[in-house]
């Protein structure tokens, strides 16, 4: 057998000049075996062996050594490589953080029909645990949603990650058809939201698989069956696990696997398996109003001219807090909220002032109705309407678009203000305002909602103390009537006799008195 060993030198100091160098290098063969399991053909290619070498250039030796345990001819012959500068005292000195030691293996018999080369042919399968829509959808809880009215065909090509899913799963067999595969690896690449967290072989196999201890958020990795070969007609199991980074969300998640050898495969094209997922993600909220009812009771004595110094009467807040239940950052989170407070006649009874966004961040924003520079005042009769909604009112708006970390927590507030000029000028004795608060996922993202819109009410209740007195004539009318009442009373009384009886009652008792005095 024989080996070839080529030497380079490279200057890290940019220079036009060449010098030659002079380097020294030995082999070591099987270093842990005694005696070594191979041994140079030469004696007087005896270690160190030494060579002039010019600053870029290269310089490549042939030597012959022969095997003299050829019993185990599955295991490759182990050779070390030592090299360094002869003198270390005059002209260039080595840079101490460049290796001097490589390590090579050379395998003695291949056990394939060519001596120098095998034909190897890795085929390899995987597939993932993450659910398609189609099976999402099939549940009943979740046959409502908008997302799983998909047609069927889209429902097949989409993929879902739940609220509470942390991890994919990717399971992979692979087998080699061929002859034997020598350093067979796999090399694995993903999208920047999956992180390599770890390769378990699944069978009994003799084949183990190592991966290097690279940067976790490394997007490239290699593993390397850690046995000399892969023999004909064997086959490994293993289960890649990757973890989802929750500050990357992306519309899709991709893992590529390709696997490799020393040999020239027979059918290159199922050695790769490129898994490219579709992804939307489930979103979970908790969506909570202020429970605590809005009351306002309207003077009658209030004039058109209010006193700004009682503004606390006139205004009010509208308080909604939402929780994000899930495990994955969440953007593009549309809020709407609408008063029904603009009568068929154009009067507005309310405005919004202000928000107030707690745990706020910078895409997180609100846009509030633009207020009338002039407004008209025009009396109207709402005695009729208990309540103003979308049926018999206009409403004001207000727009958010609103974003939310993994597991936290929002409240945002929106202030109004009561309008009392308009609010004397109607009519009404007890008057409700509806207001109506929802949230939902922009449908150009991939996120979504198993409920489309998560919807929210709160009431203002609007009273008036001027309409609560009795008129005059309600008190006369209710008098008279009562009199009235009172004579038809006496009168059907007297005429059923009933003070004649009491008299004749009274005369016998009279004149038994007067007998007894007598």
């Amino acid at each position: 057998m024989s080996v070839t060993i080529c030497l380079s030198l490279e200057s890290k100091i940019k220079t036009t000049t060449r010098t030659d160098v002079a380097v020294w290098y030995r082999l070591i063969f099987d270093e842990r075996r005694v005696p070594p399991r191979a041994v140079l053909d030469e004696p007087h290619q005896q270690q160190p062996r030494r060579l002039f070498i010019q600053t870029g250039g290269q310089k490549c030796e042939r030597l012959n050594f022969f095997v003299q345990e050829t019993a185990d001819f599955w295991s490759p012959v182990v050779v070390f490589t030592e090299a360094g500068l002869l003198s270390q005292d005059k002209g260039p000195v080595m840079d101490p953080d460049s290796p001097n030691i490589t390590r090579s293996e050379l395998h003695f018999w291949k056990g394939c029909e060519q001596e120098d080369s095998c034909t190897p042919d890795l085929v390899l399968n995987s597939h993932t645990d993450l659910m398609n829509a189609q099976d999402f959808c099939s549940g009943r809880e979740q046959a409502t949603s908008t997302f799983c009215s998909l047609q069927v065909e889209q429902k097949n090509q989409m993929f879902v990650v739940e609220p509470d899913r942390r991890r994919i799963m990717v399971f992979a067999r692979l087998e080699n058809q061929g002859e034997n595969a020598y350093r067979a690896a796999i090399h694995i690449s993903t999208s920047p939201n999956l992180l390599f967290s770890s390769l378990i072989v699944k069978d009994h196999s003799d084949l183990q698989i190592k991966c290097s201890a690279e940067n976790r958020t490394a997007s490239d990795r290699s593993c390397s069956i850690s046995t000399p070969l892969m023999k004909s007609l064997s086959q490994v199991t293993f289960c890649l696990e990757f973890e989802f980074n929750h500050s990357i969300v992306l519309d899709h998640a991709q893992v590529v696997m390709v696997a490799t050898s020393d040999g020239e495969e027979g059918y290159p094209d199922d050695n790769i398996n490129n898994i490219s997922l579709p992804l939307n993600y489930q979103t979970d909220f908790l969506f909570i109003r202020n429970p605590d009812p809005l009351r306002f009771e309207i003077r009658a004595d209030s004039s058109s001219k209010w006193d700004t110094t009682n503004s606390s009467f006139l205004t009010f807040n509208l308080t909604y807090s939402i929780q994000n239940l899930g495990t994955f950052s969440v953007a593009d989170i549309l809020f709407q909220a609408d008063i029904w407070a603009v009568t068929r006649k154009g009067n507005q009874m309310v405005d919004f002032t202000d928000y107030r966004i707690e745990e706020l961040v910078p895409v997180s924003h609100c846009v509030l109705p633009q207020p009338e520079t002039t407004r008209l005042t025009t009396p109207e009769d709402l005695s009729h309407l208990p309540q103003l909604n979308s049926s018999n009112s206009e409403s004001l708006q207000v727009h958010c678009r609103l974003s939310l970390s993994a597991s936290r927590s929002l409240k945002l507030t929106l202030t109004g203000r009561l309008q009392l000029p308009v609010l004397n000028a109607v009519n009404f004795k007890s008057l409700e305002l509806l207001s109506s608060a929802f949230i939902q996922m922009d449908t150009s993202g991939p996120m979504f909602l198993l409920e489309d819109r998560l919807v929210r009410q709160i009431i203002l209740d609007l009273r008036k103390e001027g309409d609560n007195f009795i008129p005059v004539w309600i008190i006369l009318g209710s008098s008279l009537g009562g009199l009235l009442i009172l004579f038809v009373l006496v009168l059907g009384l007297w005429k059923l006799g009933f003070f004649n009886r009491r008299r004749r009652e009274e005369q016998p008792e009279a004149n038994g008195k007067t007998e007894q005095q007598m």
